[in-house]
């Protein structure tokens, strides 16, 4: 997605951008889409930053966590790779499936239920920064993030939707660390511009009619030759059914069950998203949050993570 000088994109870990579904601006400065999650699949967040004169900052939320803070001077790019954990490692984006349980003690539990709304989504909020100065500071660590797993919901909680973002493994990444010395333009919560990605399954996004159904596969070529008619009885022999699966009747009623189960979980996830979509597409709230640390009392250093700038 651009909005002016600015754009965002998603990356898969194999280097392949995801396409962006049924983009809209949602508001005066705000960008929304939609785009496919699968589960275990890693990702990066792409940033560029066009503008000749102007540096922006970067805030990223994932499922309402504030992730990341990254500062973009004019004319330069890069990528958010993932979470970092310590002023040398970091660990991946990547799709996981929501945990839910119907343990009713987890009624009990304080919820954000800010964050709870926010579940599915990737939000990137861009500030205007004023330069006035860099200097290199190492084994910093990064302050204010938040890179904890959502955990388990209870079921009456559980955000529409199979998929959250997740952290994979820990990476070692030696990078310079440098902070650069300067002001906002702008506040968190009136940023410069907002971008925000709705993710789903594909499944999902197909029954919602956000992107289309796939093609069927072509049927085979027909044979010149009459085949010999066979019987369509299935022969029982004892508890099995000799249909080449070898299932039990039990077996057989326990995945009709689950599979009808299955399907009303569906039904229910779909009606919810096209109520979502049919005009009542939400603003997400912003939380007031500043990644400002004071400087000997003459300034305010920001967290640069441009180092694969272009």
């Amino acid at each position: 997605m651009k909005w002016n000088d600015l754009e965002v994109s998603i990356i898969s870990g194999s280097s392949d951008v995801f396409e962006e579904y049924d983009v809209a601006n949602v508001g005066e400065n705000e960008m929304a889409c939609w785009v496919i999650s699968e589960e275990d699949k890693e990702f990066v967040i792409k940033v560029k930053n066009t503008h000749p004169d102007v540096a922006v900052s970067s805030q990223v939320e994932l499922d309402g966590r504030v992730m990341d803070r990254a500062l973009w001077p004019p004319r330069t790019g890069g990528e958010v790779g993932g979470a970092w954990v310590s002023p040398s490692s970091l660990r991946r984006f990547r799709f996981g499936r929501i945990n839910i349980s119907d343990d009713d003690t987890l009624l009990k539990v304080p919820q954000d239920a800010q964050k709870l709304e926010a579940i599915g989504t990737i939000c990137l909020k861009f500030r205007r920064f004023k330069l006035n100065g860099t200097k290199s500071v190492d084994g910093q660590p990064r302050r204010g993030l938040d890179t904890t797993d959502i955990g388990v919901l209870h079921e009456r909680r559980k955000k529409v939707g199979v998929h959250v973002v997740s952290l994979g493994e820990e990476v070692v990444r030696p990078k310079p660390m440098c902070f650069m010395h300067g002001e906002y333009v702008d506040t968190i919560d009136d940023p410069q511009c907002v971008f925000i990605f709705r993710y789903r399954p594909k499944g999902m996004l197909q029954a919602l009619g956000v992107i289309p159904l796939s093609p069927p596969e072509p049927n085979p070529p027909r044979s010149e030759k009459r085949p010999r008619e066979r019987s369509a009885s299935v022969e029982i022999i004892g508890t099995k059914i000799n249909d080449g699966h070898g299932l039990t009747l039990n077996e057989l009623e326990a995945k009709k069950a689950a599979a009808a189960a299955e399907q009303a979980h569906y039904d229910m996830m779909i009606s919810s998203l096209r109520e979502q979509r049919n005009g009542r597409r939400k603003r997400i709230k912003r939380e007031h949050s500043s990644l400002l640390q004071p400087n000997d009392g003459d300034g305010l250093d920001v967290l640069d993570l441009t180092s694969n700038s272009e």
